[in-house]
């Protein structure tokens, strides 16, 4: 088994192909039963990023994600477009350093929800899912900022309308936040533009206008971390994650291991415990600050910004998640300065509109 070559397929965004290595792989009988289960979830996970969820029935798992896809009667996403192929979502937090809002219909009650490249499906907290008597498929703990913990379910929802776009059939998360959530597998069915000068979320038709401004290469690990290269102070190349969803008032556009500081020279800030609120309640954090002279995604810098310690989550500081340790998470205070565009055709993204300075 080339697993190597599976795994890279699979981040590339290349589908078919790692269809085809995990067949070949699986009609050998050689494997052990844990190698063999390995397959079968990377093959899980294929089927969901390639929304072919049909095939995920055949496979010999019991886990949330494999339940969620064996409990769609049809294809997932499906797209009812108006007659543009392209709509616009005004944003509508009321500070720019808050996280971008957009009105949303789920199962037609109108709400407003955040968006988040650090979630993964369309999400609704608990109380919105009991309301709307939608019930999971499946359940689990998951763990959240500053190692709070939480029950989280998933299930499916009959009709999500976006502007003028209306989905049918479209797989969600439930959760203890206080506000649904727009996260990367809802936007990975289009090319989405996070336009931020612009205040407003725009979805084109996938496979559309090519990208503008500068693009460059990311990768999807797991099943929404974004992830691309970049620098911290020009030392490089780092593996960023790319998530929009950290909020702070205090300017801080970077969060990062202790690990990545030492490589690029910055002495660790002393840490305080701060309490705050996270998206499933109180939480405690020892966090620290340290200057950032320059912070580059692909070949997009910006000057003079503030990075945090203690918040990057540690399980992507090793190889366990990616195949290889995450440098750092670019976040809301970088990203928020340009329009930001997701092609999940292509794997590509672009940053566009701004100045380079702080």
């Amino acid at each position: 088994m080339d697993s190597a070559s599976i795994r890279n397929a699979y981040q590339e965004g290349r589908y078919d192909a790692a269809l085809s290595l995990l067949e070949t792989a699986l009609g050998h009988t050689r494997f052990r039963p844990l190698a063999r289960y390995r397959l079968n979830r990377f093959l899980s996970l294929t089927c969901f990023q390639s929304n072919r969820y049909a095939q995920a029935g055949a496979l010999p798992l019991r886990d949330p994600l494999t339940k969620l896809m064996r409990s769609f009667p049809s294809l997932p996403y499906q797209v009812d477009w108006p007659a543009a192929d392209q709509i616009a979502l005004p944003f509508l937090q009321e500070l720019p350093w808050q996280l971008p809002q957009v009105a949303v219909e789920v199962d037609g009650t109108k709400v407003v929800a955040t968006i988040d490249t650090g979630g993964d499906l369309f999400s609704i907290p608990w109380d919105l899912a009991a309301t709307l008597r939608i019930e999971p498929v499946a359940t689990a703990g998951g763990r959240f900022a500053g190692g709070q913990g939480a029950t989280v379910g998933w299930a499916r929802l009959g009709r999500l309308g976006l502007g003028g776009i209306a989905l049918r059939e479209v797989p969600i998360s439930l959760n203890s936040f206080s506000h649904p959530v727009v996260g990367t597998g809802l936007l990975r069915q289009f090319n989405a533009t996070l336009d931020y000068p612009g205040s407003r979320l725009v979805l084109t038709r996938p496979g559309g206008a090519s990208l503008p401004g500068e693009r460059f290469p990311f990768l999807l690990v797991h099943t929404h971390l974004l992830i691309a290269c970049g620098a911290l102070n020009g030392v490089g190349p780092m593996h960023f994650l790319v998530d929009s969803g950290l909020e702070a008032d205090n300017g801080a556009a970077f969060a990062a291991p202790d690990h990545t500081l030492r490589r690029a020279g910055i002495p660790l800030p002393a840490s305080q415990t701060t309490e705050g609120f996270s998206g499933v309640g109180r939480t405690r954090l020892d966090i620290g600050f340290f200057d950032i002279d320059t912070l580059s995604l692909g070949g997009t810098t910006r000057h003079r910004l503030t990075g945090m310690t203690g918040v990057f989550p540690k399980q992507l500081a090793a190889k366990t998640v990616a195949g290889f340790p995450l440098d750092g998470l670019v976040s809301h205070n970088f990203l928020r300065h340009y329009r930001w565009t997701l092609d999940f055709t292509a794997m590509e993204m672009s940053l566009e509109g701004a100045s380079q300075g702080s």
